[in-house]
């Protein structure tokens, strides 16, 4: 029985260019390859839908996805 290949993916981190509240819906579509705008309406009516489980979830990738190591050129290192 063949086995399918595992689609390449992007890393799950939080852009710091194009995020809006903490960047988990841009992280979520990026990863994906899905649309950012389609992630996020679908994340603000899960969030009415869920009577607000959405909204922890959010939080909970707020805190666990890590933000990307790539800075803007010319900024100064974090600790600086």
């Amino acid at each position: 029985m063949p086995v399918g290949q595992a689609v390449p993916s992007k890393p799950l981190v939080r852009p710091v260019i194009g995020r809006q509240i903490a960047g988990v819906c841009l992280a979520l579509a990026h990863a994906n390859g899905w649309d950012v705008g389609v992630v996020r309406i679908l994340a603000v009516l899960g969030f009415f839908f869920s009577s607000g489980f959405l909204g922890v979830a959010y939080v909970a990738g707020w805190i666990g996805i890590p933000d990307e190591r790539d800075h803007l050129p010319g900024a100064y290192p974090p600790g600086i």
